[in-house]
Formats: C-alpha cells, sequence, structure tokens
C-alpha cells in the first residue's frame, strides 16, 4: 500500500518538515542498504579436507573466522551536502572485500619458503575434496565476482522510492496528530 498525494512534497506538510523527512528516508535506505548487501556476501564453508577440525581450518586462515566479509558492513551517518543535497554510504572495512566484489583474473600463485618439516616447507597446501593437494606454484583460475555492493546499489535505486513512501505515510501521520 503507497501513499499518494498530489501536488508538490511541500504542499504535505510545513516546509521546515522537508530535511527531517529526507534524512529518514536516507537513514532507513542506509540501513536497509547495509542489511542487503551483507545478505548478499558469501560465507566460507569448512572443507571436507579438514574432516571437522574447525580450529586447524581456522588457524589456515591466519584466525579468519566464517562471516569477517560480512560482519564488516557498515554505514555512515547522513551527510547534509548543500541545502538540496544528501547522502549516506555503505561500505567494508575487510581489505579482501575487493577481491569477493569483482572477477579477478587468472594467475600465478608460488609458494613463499616457511620453516617446518618437508614436505610442507616452500609448499600450498589447499584442500581438494577430502584430501589436501600440496604444490610449489600453481595456477589460479580466476574468479568470478559475487557483485554484492554493484547489485545492492542497482535494487536500493529503486527501491528508495518504497522506502520514501514508508517515511512520507509515518511523516504525514506524525504532522496530522500534532
Amino acid at each position: 500500500m503507497g501513499y499518494t498525494a498530489d501536488g508538490k512534497l511541500e504542499d504535505l506538510f510545513p516546509k521546515r518538515f522537508i530535511p527531517e523527512t529526507s534524512e529518514k528516508i536516507a537513514d532507513r535506505v542506509g540501513d536497509r542498504w547495509r542489511d542487503r548487501v551483507a545478505m548478499r556476501t558469501p560465507v566460507a564453508r569448512l572443507p571436507a579436507a579438514y574432516h571437522g577440525d574447525f580450529e586447524e581450518w581456522i588457524a589456515d586462515r591466519g584466525g579468519r573466522k566464517p562471516r569477517t566479509m560480512r560482519d564488516a558492513w557498515r554505514r555512515t551517518e547522513v551527510i547534509r551536502i548543500g541545502a538540496n543535497r544528501i547522502r549516506v554510504e555503505v561500505y567494508n572495512i575487510d581489505p579482501r572485500v575487493i577481491f569477493v566484489e569483482e572477477d579477478t583474473q587468472p594467475h600465478r600463485i608460488r609458494a613463499k619458503v616457511r620453516p617446518g618439516p618437508p614436505p610442507y616447507q616452500g609448499s600450498l597446501r589447499f584442500p581438494q575434496g577430502s584430501q589436501f593437494r600440496f604444490a610449489v606454484e600453481v595456477q589460479h583460475p580466476g574468479t568470478q565476482g559475487v557483485h554484492m555492493q554493484r547489485d545492492t546499489t542497482a535494487e536500493m535505486e529503486v527501491m528508495w522510492l518504497e522506502i520514501g513512501e514508508e517515511v512520507l505515510e509515518e511523516q504525514v501521520a506524525k504532522y496530522n496528530a500534532r
């Protein structure tokens, strides 16, 4: 159910309510945007090769737990830019997000020499099915990006009208109750 009124926004309620209403719309868009992009962010799953050893998997990932990237989405406060513009931004503080968002090209990965007994010294270890494979160098096939930010931004360009209607209904009811 939407709210429809003839005339301009200024005709719905006194002009002094317009900044408050526009900021509420942007605030709600920012919240929904952050929540929707987080829902689209993939979460790592324990590979079969670890045979249920979650702690070993986390250690191999440098202590990085699942949901790290999903939980790293943030949004700015609503910022007023001049008299007629406002802004809210959604961003991720995880430095690896770009590699999940965007496509990556095929590339070589070469092992770094690290301490430890052979055969682990100077080799890459990666799960493949229920086993681990070792290699000094591999050809990474590249990845297709998930595009969670791009897709959510496109969705929000449409949804903000719906969110705006919700806030306008609330604001008109609030004004009329005074």
